[in-house]
């Protein structure tokens, strides 16, 4: 798996996309931030960040295109020479911790600099509670962020045509939550591993510990069940 983290990393040097979001992801939100401070006249940091929290239902989309490179090897059938020299399930694990720590390190890097922004042109900062809220927020939508690159690498795998893809990809994370109130059992548990509900709650900012673990479990529960779904089906699904 090493050797499969070190080759994907060396790609990524020759991948515009990746440079391109890097770049675009924490500048939009610099920009968000500016936007909403000077003509909305938005003073209050809590009102920029929920704004910032918002804007994670428009990020999500856009980390998709970092994962295209392993779509690109099923489109030119170039994964079963890849196949030939690893395991399936270290391809899979090695270009899913890639696309994570890609992810992950331009999410955290975006936060800090709209954290900094903000700070600086709000002119209401952060109380000693609010710092609890504002921790609790970036812990779940990190979490949220994780379930979505975990998910996306699972479509991936198993869809081979790009309208596929983006039908189901559109289904799990938005059709889904309106279709799991007519089923009678389990839809309580089913709707809390849903993305588009993690995101509902999370853009309330209103948490509570209960709520808050309850929402932090069910994510964790989403990204594991991707995660085995994903890992199995690279693993017995053939590369035609």
């Amino acid at each position: 798996m090493k050797e499969v983290i070190r080759s994907e990393f060396y790609r990524l040097r020759f991948n515009k996309s990746y440079r391109i979001a890097a770049v675009l992801i924490p500048g939009l939100l610099v920009a968000v931030s500016l936007f909403f401070r000077f003509y909305y006249h938005v003073d209050s940091f809590g009102a920029n960040f929920r704004c910032l929290i918002g804007m994670l239902r428009y990020i999500l989309p856009v980390t998709i295109v970092f994962q295209f490179n392993l779509y690109e090897e099923y489109r030119y059938h170039t994964i079963k020479n890849i196949c030939a020299i690893h395991k399936k399930t270290d391809i899979y694990l090695g270009k899913l911790v890639v696309q994570l720590a890609v992810n992950v390190t331009i999410f955290v890097v975006s936060i800090a600099i709209y954290f900094i922004v903000s700070l600086f042109v709000t002119d209401r900062g952060i109380g000693a509670y609010d710092w609890q809220i504002y921790l609790g927020s970036c812990i779940l939508a990190l979490l949220i962020l994780v379930h979505n690159t975990v998910l996306v690498d699972l479509l991936l795998i198993i869809c081979r045509n790009e309208i596929v893809f983006i039908v189901s990809y559109v289904i799990l994370t938005n059709v889904l939550s309106l279709l799991v109130d007519f089923i009678p059992i389990g839809s309580r548990l089913i709707s809390g591993m849903l993305i588009s509900e993690q995101l509902l709650y999370l853009q309330t900012l209103n948490f509570n510990a209960g709520e808050w673990i309850q929402n932090i479990c069910m994510s964790l529960g989403g990204i594991l069940i991707y995660g085995i779904a994903g890992c199995f089906a690279l693993k017995h699904l053939d590369a035609k």
